[in-house]
């Protein structure tokens, strides 16, 4: 991830892309919760013991650079990522269409998590590339939900939450255009299918994205990032299984939604192709204007006057 410069957070704050210190208590976020407190039998105290977590304690102790938190640290949370094809880190999002009015850089996320190329049919990475294939690098994932962003010791903590609601919204967008393939005039729905993480410290930080209608006309969609939960890895070794554990159902959440949509995605590309005649071309408009806009939950005004806590 590129550190983000004093007026590039300026512009951030100005499109409502700020910091969340709220936590809403809503059915959907009471289910994603309980996805990522299920147990984990790889960090079980048989397979991860209490010398294991002395050896993170002591690598995230001596990782005083950001690099060496990613080098170190991090793939001892991570664990088995699974498929390799599906995650990436530090390539810049540059095909992605613009968030916002263009003065902002293309996301570069630390790690993220996508699917491989070929599980999404090729006409839909073609028709919505602008929204779903973050390079031009045809081998990286495509349709990524799931980011990290890291922090060293040495940054500031409100650069990677402000970089993770950036990431997560390029994400969510990319899920919300295939949401609505071949119905581009449907309203997004509100529910998340992207997560977000940043770690800092040893205190690993999980939030959701998700879209809405905009408030002001002149907008067509917002993005809410939404924190669910906060651990401390670094105090107990059972405080790091609940946090890995945390962060690897994360991880599984946000694939079992990606594959949901792209298998949708591509059942509806099926269908074209079958109702089509012989020899007619088909193609698909998509709104690629950047002219959308992403706010913390702490800026919304609840629907529920009780549905907020404080954290």
């Amino acid at each position: 991830m590129t550190a983000l410069s004093n007026s590039t957070l300026s512009i951030l704050a100005s499109t409502r892309m700020a910091t969340s210190t709220r936590m809403a208590v809503s059915l959907p976020n009471l289910k994603i919760r309980a996805a990522l407190a299920r147990p984990r039998p790889s960090l079980s105290p048989s397979r991860f013991s209490d010398e294991d977590f002395r050896k993170f304690k002591r690598a995230d102790t001596h990782a005083s650079k950001k690099k060496q938190v990613a080098k170190s640290v991090m793939p001892i949370i991570e664990g088995d990522a699974g498929d390799p094809k599906s995650v990436a880190g530090h390539v810049p999002f540059t095909n992605l269409d613009h968030l916002t009015d263009g003065c902002i850089g293309p996301g570069n996320p630390d790690i993220y998590y996508g699917a491989r190329p070929e599980q999404l049919e090729r006409q839909i990475r073609e028709q919505l590339s602008g929204q779903v294939v973050p390079s031009t690098q045809h081998d990286l994932p495509v349709a990524p939900n799931f980011f990290i962003a890291i922090n060293g010791p040495e940054s500031s903590p409100a650069v990677a939450l402000r970089q993770a609601c950036y990431d997560g919204a390029l994400g969510e967008k990319g899920m919300q255009s295939l949401c609505s393939y071949r119905e581009p005039t449907s309203a997004p729905n509100d529910a998340a299918h992207t997560l977000t993480a940043t770690y800092y410290a040893g205190t690993l930080k999980l939030y959701t994205t998700h879209s809405i209608q905009a408030h002001c006309p002149q907008h067509r969609t917002e993005y809410v990032m939404t924190q669910i939960d906060a651990m401390s890895l670094t105090g107990n070794a059972e405080g790091f299984r609940r946090g890995a554990g945390a962060f690897r159902n994360a991880r599984d959440w946000a694939k079992q939604k990606r594959d949901e949509v792209i298998e949708q995605a591509n059942r509806k590309a099926a269908q074209l192709a079958i109702s089509m005649p012989p020899g007619v071309a088909t193609t698909f408009a998509t709104d690629a204007s950047g002219d959308t806009e992403c706010r913390s939950q702490e800026t919304l005004t609840p629907r529920n006057p009780d549905s907020t806590i404080s954290s």
